[in-house]
């Protein structure tokens, strides 16, 4: 059961090592964005019954809950893949910007 949240803290730590990359200042507030999107889609989408395609924008959602639920790999697969292409992304945004030396 605990190897079922791993591709969200992987999601999780992508976006913020792309925003990293992309805008350095804002990387902290571009994850925990994330977080807080997703607790407050799936907190206030379940209770008054929002549609599935507003659901599935939190990361939460795709978490299955193992041990009561079987865990579903394919959508593991895809949220860590996204959030590995991200991280890639994101390394290599930083890598090209122009750092001086001090």
């Amino acid at each position: 059961a605990g190897v079922n949240v791993i591709p969200a803290g992987i999601f999780v730590l992508g976006t913020g090592t792309l925003a990293y990359g992309l805008a350095p200042r804002f990387a902290a507030v571009a994850a925990y964005t994330v977080v807080a999107w997703s607790f407050l889609v799936e907190i206030v989408g379940a209770g008054i019954g929002a549609s599935q395609w507003l659901l599935g924008i939190s990361v939460l959602q795709h978490i299955a809950r193992a041990p009561a639920a079987p865990v579903r790999w394919d959508t593991a697969a895809i949220l860590a893949g996204i959030g590995i292409a991200a991280a890639m992304a994101g390394a290599l945004a930083f890598r090209r910007r122009d750092l001086v030396g001090a």
